[in-house]
């Protein structure tokens, strides 16, 4: 009975402080993203609302993280991540752009032929993105018809 007291007095702050260490760290799911915003326009003139998703071009482990932002009629946005976090982790990105998504009332009243269809798909669009670390990340996007 001694050596199980004994076991149990070594085993619980051990098992404590790994505990404290993952919601103190948020579960590995931390402050890795940085902020992202910038202007979409189509021949220099704003162009909105619409959607601007970074899609990553390599995933090294772990599930592939999306990001991604509304623009409004001035084409301004900034992305988030997880659903609702500001920003994007790191990394390079393949870029889609695309009028506001089906079910929207906005999409009632865009004119969708200012976004040619080509920037709805990441690969096919040939827009690409680099998220740097530490900076405050500015990333415009000119479209051309």
């Amino acid at each position: 009975m001694t050596n199980v007291i004994a076991i149990l007095q070594r085993r619980v702050p051990v098992t404590l402080v790994a505990a404290l260490c993952l919601v103190v760290s948020g579960c590995g799911g931390g402050g890795d993203l940085e902020p992202v915003k910038g202007t979409v326009t189509v021949n220099g003139e704003p162009v909105g609302p619409g959607i601007v998703t970074f899609e990553p071009v390599s995933v090294s482990s772990g599930p592939r993280r999306v990001s991604f932002g509304r623009f409004d009629a001035d084409g301004r946005y900034e992305l988030v991540s997880d659903g609702h976090r500001s920003g994007a982790p790191p990394g390079e990105y393949f870029v889609r752009i695309s009028s506001a998504g089906a079910g929207d009332e906005e999409v009632q009243q865009i004119d969708v032929g200012k976004i040619p269809p080509k920037y709805g798909h990441e690969k096919l669009s040939g827009l690409t993105a680099t998220v740097k670390a530490g900076e405050d990340n500015v990333i415009d996007f000119d479209l051309q018809p």
